[in-house]
């Protein structure tokens, strides 16, 4: 438990028993409350990637329960509805999936899809195509997000069904299906029809149009969105979105190996992410540091963050950063010159990244793989994965990326 989930949970209460929420535990779990660490929201703790305890999920699935029992014997349906979305909602950000999904499925459960509740049922799979989109479960996100949209497109919710599309783009995008992905972000700025009233939501799309552009190697193009986006919310002074704008803006700087202006970048997500408590975000930075640090050779970090962001990936089931993880354990192998070792990472991340079918981290592997191969001197298994690379990044429309890869090919045919 932390300051801000303390605070909302505080609020949650207030709002709707009148009461602070300490006051309706009892005393046991008050004590075990007093007793859990807080240091995995301290930034001194984190940036040394040293040991911190991630066992708060008891914690959390108690006190909420406590919550839960009290608002059924307290509140009638509609209040009762709306504690539980609040509810769920102030535990995604920790990363308490399991909790938080338990509570939506609740609401729609105690619905039954009833005319008058139907705004919490849209919200609530909304909030659970999420909450897999987190875990990589695609299949139950669409369909988590299907119910949402349909409902909300029917009952003309207007803010919902921007939010709604987003997130199914997201979820095409993370895929690496980027020409899905950017027809259900574009259809979401075209119901923005008073962009200064969604003008929040607007830096959301526009984001996540950043990141398609990224994937599409075009940084300038990416950069624009995201500093755009960032102006955004700043304005609203939206810690958990400016966490995201200040980490992609840090990928588009590191691309560039302007090192000094990503580390900037980072520092100020991870510094957002901690005052949000984005778990997601921090893990991530977490994930990002270890590769910077690697491209800096600085391999005893390296392993430091990639070890903790291991663990806290396990901790919250994050299976597309394990993955990536794996890949980052293979270029910190194969700069060891522990080339065996390197191939093993690799192909366990190919082999996540299939699972997952997340295409794009897959064949980015790939590549580094053929890079591995080429050093190796296998020239035919460089090729190989070399123009598998090449022709995903064809069909993204990377055509820079594309061109760079091309050129490698073209020298390995000819030393051949």
């Amino acid at each position: 438990m932390t300051k801000n989930t303390i605070d909302s949970l505080n609020k949650i209460s207030i709002d709707y028993f009148d009461i602070n929420y300490s006051e309706l535990l009892p005393d046991d779990l008050r004590n075990e409350l007093s007793k859990v660490d807080l240091s995995i929201f301290d930034e001194a703790v984190i940036n040394k990637a040293i040991d911190v305890n991630f066992e708060y999920e008891l914690i959390v699935e108690k006190i909420s329960g406590t919550l839960y029992n009290y608002a059924r014997e307290k509140l009638e349906k509609s209040k009762l509805l709306g504690f539980l979305l609040e509810l769920g909602k102030a535990l995604n950000n920790l990363g308490t999936w399991k909790i938080s999904e338990k509570y939506f499925n609740v609401i729609v459960e105690l619905t039954k899809d009833e005319k008058p509740f139907i705004d919490y049922v849209a919200n609530s799979y909304l909030s659970l195509g999420e909450i897999y989109f987190r875990q990589a479960n695609w299949k139950t996100s669409f369909e988590n997000l299907e119910k949402a949209k349909e409902i909300f497109s029917t009952e003309k919710f207007h803010e919902g069904l921007i939010r709604t599309n987003n997130m199914i783009g997201a979820v095409f995008g993370e895929k690496g299906e980027f020409t899905s992905a950017e027809k259900y972000f574009l259809e979401s700025l075209e119901l923005i029809e008073n962009k200064d009233h969604f003008n929040l939501l607007t830096g959301m799309v526009e984001d996540n149009i950043g990141l398609i552009n990224f994937s599409r190697s075009l940084y300038d193009e990416a950069f624009a969105y995201f500093n755009r986006s960032l102006q955004i919310f700043d304005s609203f002074s939206a810690r958990n979105r400016l966490s995201e704008a200040h980490f992609n803006i840090g990928l588009v700087y590191q691309k560039k190996k302007n090192y000094d202006s990503a580390l900037v970048e980072f520092d100020n997500s991870l510094k957002n992410a901690i005052e949000s408590e984005y778990i997601s975000m921090l893990n991530l930075n977490l994930s990002v540091k270890a590769n910077l640090t690697l491209d800096t050779d600085d391999f005893d970090q390296s392993i430091a963050f990639l070890n903790k962001s291991m663990e806290l990936s396990k901790k919250i089931n994050d299976r597309l950063t394990i993955a990536d993880l794996y890949k980052i354990k293979g270029l910190l192998s194969k700069k060891m010159k522990k080339k065996r070792e390197a191939e093993k990472y690799f192909f366990k991340s190919l082999r996540m990244n299939k699972e997952l079918d997340n295409k794009f981290n897959y064949y980015e592997t790939l590549y580094e793989l053929g890079q591995l191969y080429k050093e190796w001197n296998k020239t035919d298994l460089a090729m190989e994965n070399l123009t598998k690379a090449f022709n995903y990044k064809k069909s993204i429309g990377a055509e820079n990326a594309a061109k760079e890869i091309k050129l490698e090919l073209n020298k390995l045919h000819e030393k051949h």
